[in-house]
């Protein structure tokens, strides 16, 4: 949850940002798979999880549930705790699936095309309205090379480039 401590000026955004309910992950790789789990376990979002190779989901969902089981082993979870955790989580090869998200964050590929091709998707599916943010993670573009990928105004806007480093979950 965010706050504003009495800061008028930033209200709107804390509002914003409060009434996040769903987060979309663009790729299943190493880097989607830490910040689902981070999502996951530290929010009460849903988290669709999007990659085009169902093997990369398959590995995701092993992984995501192996770290779970774990914890349970620890007495860190209950049951019930990893239940809730599994009904929050969406593993899909749907771009439609983008159209419940208020926020998406890219994680896919370093690769301008394949970029292109997903900020194509958002362009065409999302209502910009409903969407808060994009985020790409990145540490080969800018975030102006990236912001020229979509063809709407509105998402250059509200593009923001970020990165995290490996392993993400271990991210201060």
């Amino acid at each position: 949850r965010a706050f504003a401590f009495g800061d008028k000026t930033i209200e709107s955004a804390v509002r914003r940002v409060n009434e996040l309910r769903c987060v979309a992950v663009v790729g299943a790789g190493t880097m989607g798979q830490g910040i689902a789990a981070d999502l996951l376990n530290k929010t009460d979002y849903h988290v669709i999880l999007l990659d085009v190779q169902a093997a990369a989901l398959e590995r995701a969902q092993n992984k995501l549930c192996t770290g779970w089981r774990k914890r349970l082993e620890e007495r860190r979870l209950r049951e019930e705790d990893i239940r809730e955790l599994e009904s929050r989580i969406t593993y899909t090869q749907a771009y439609d699936e983008l159209r419940r998200a208020d926020l998406i964050w890219e994680v896919a590929t370093e690769r301008r095309e394949i970029k292109a091709k997903i900020f194509e998707a958002i362009d065409r599916l999302v209502d910009p309205e409903r969407l808060s943010a994009v985020f790409s993670n990145t540490s080969s573009h800018t975030t102006e090379e990236l912001a020229r990928l979509f063809r709407s105004e509105v998402f250059r806007e509200k593009l923001l480039a970020v990165h995290g480093y490996f392993p993400f979950d271990a991210n201060r």
